[in-house]
């Protein structure tokens, strides 16, 4: 995407998060690296697996996923079996 917007903390009370316009320099990055993208391919392979596996067929999943923006820790929020299929 256009990456216009990057979300951090807010200060304040009752803030926690808001939105700014993300610097040009920002924009031409990319949002994950490499070994990111391959953590995440691998999560989600084992995850289909152990699904597909309980449910004695090929399950593909829709998984939800985030990143810490402070530490970089990757986190999986969701997983569900997809129920839209192309």
């Amino acid at each position: 995407g256009k990456k216009e917007k990057t979300m951090i903390f807010a200060r304040g009370a009752g803030k926690t998060t808001k939105n700014i316009d993300t610097p040009a320099s920002r924009r031409r990055r990319f949002s994950l690296h490499d070994e990111d993208v391959l953590v995440l391919a691998k999560w989600a392979k084992r995850i289909e697996q152990h699904y597909s596996s309980r449910r004695n067929m090929p399950t593909p999943m829709d998984i939800e996923w985030a990143k810490d923006g402070m530490t970089g820790e990757l986190f999986i929020v969701q997983a569900r079996p997809e129920t839209v299929q192309a």
